[in-house]
């Protein structure tokens, strides 16, 4: 869901609106739902990977909790940097890779991902 989208204006209100009359815990968990809903109205497979990450540092944490290693955290933190580069900069190589290749298929990857989308801001 792009945030400039009508879907999510009105979602936010919702959100927002009703954010304010729950005590302390009811808000932190629409926080996790509304969070939860934005993520999947995306991308439902995208929300899974979400969802497994967080278990997966949940579960981390807790075997942290007992016994202190820095090497499950260094992989943990790892893990979690390699999906973060992978969704940042894997359209960036495929075209680059494809570019100095000369693989169509890499650049096409990259155009595709790059489809018209025509944003217009407007600056005072």
């Amino acid at each position: 869901m792009l945030f400039n989208s009508a879907i999510f204006v009105l979602l936010f209100i919702a959100v927002y609106s009703v954010y304010w009359f729950l005590p302390i815990r009811g808000k932190h968990y629409l926080i996790i739902v509304a969070s939860l809903l934005f993520y999947s109205w995306y991308s439902v497979p995208f929300l899974i990977l979400f969802l497994a990450l967080i278990i997966v540092n949940y579960l981390v944490s807790l075997a942290l909790l007992k016994k202190k290693s820095a090497l499950l955290l260094s992989l943990t933190v790892g893990l979690d940097l390699a999906v973060l580069g992978f969704f940042k900069y894997f359209y960036l190589l495929a075209h680059t890779i494809g570019w100095a290749l000369g693989i169509p298929y890499m650049e096409h990857l990259r155009a595709n991902w790059e489809a018209d989308y025509d944003i217009v801001i407007i600056l005072p």
